[in-house]
């Protein structure tokens, strides 16, 4: 299950689920008028962050020169431990992951400068 999402960066808004189904939505104002979209409010972008942190390519946004360097986490539940999935925009062929993963059939190297466990992409 995804937790949350979070990013380094201060202008991005945490999200956060809950357990059960969770439905991402732009919310529209009362006094919108008819032709007012819900476009451009981050709902495919929240995706392509998923689909980033789970080892997919970097979409047509987070390559955008304005998200450079940012890292975003996925925290999730993964066969009922928790874990904090982090990736670069910048860097994104590493995946950090937090947590225990000493039963993993693939299991992160330690990171000689951070200390962190990281993965390559593709081991991911």
């Amino acid at each position: 299950m995804i937790r949350s999402i979070t990013c380094d960066q201060t202008s991005f808004k945490k999200i956060e689920f809950k357990p059960g189904f969770n439905v991402i939505l732009a919310e529209r104002e009362k006094e919108s008028g008819e032709k007012e979209s819900r476009n451009g409010l981050g709902k495919s972008t929240l995706i392509e962050i998923i689909h980033f942190c789970l080892g997919g390519n970097k979409g047509e946004t987070l390559s955008k020169k304005n998200l450079e360097n940012w890292t975003f986490t996925l925290n999730v539940d993964l066969a009922g431990k928790r874990y904090a999935v982090s990736r670069n925009t910048s860097g994104s062929s590493k995946v950090i992951i937090e947590g225990h993963c000493s039963d993993w059939p693939i299991k992160p190297e330690i990171d000689d400068e951070t200390g962190k466990q990281v993965m390559s992409g593709k081991e991911w």
